[in-house]
């Protein structure tokens, strides 16, 4: 993964590399948590609550985005009767471009630029 300006662009090297970050993708629940973090930033709790799945069902799709580098986590500490520490996560701008010519020079096992 490379950064242009404030853009991640997945280049993955391998063939494997393009089908975990398609296969990442590729649920639909995970997409509807992109398209949720790429209005504002969102707690666990927040998400599960509106798409009605439940907390661990909701903190899998996210670490796994997390991983691949599609969102970003960042703890939050609240003061008050009680300190405690949330963690909120927002998108990462990405792109990811795939055309034939990519494919097959992943296949030949060559890098593509």
């Amino acid at each position: 993964m490379k950064r242009i300006g404030d853009t991640c662009v997945h280049e993955p090297k391998t063939l494997c590399e393009l089908a975990k970050a398609l296969s990442i993708l590729s649920n639909p629940i995970r997409l509807r948590m992109i398209a949720m973090l790429a209005e504002k930033p969102m707690y666990i709790s927040e998400i599960a609550r509106e798409l009605k799945i439940p907390y661990p069902i909701a903190h899998l799709h996210l670490s796994a985005l997390e991983r691949a580098g599609f969102i970003k986590g960042e703890y939050k500490m609240y003061t008050g009767k009680r300190a405690y520490i949330k963690k909120y996560y927002r998108v990462v701008s990405f792109k990811i471009t795939i055309t034939p010519d990519k494919i097959r020079d992943l296949a030949r096992g060559e890098s593509y630029e």
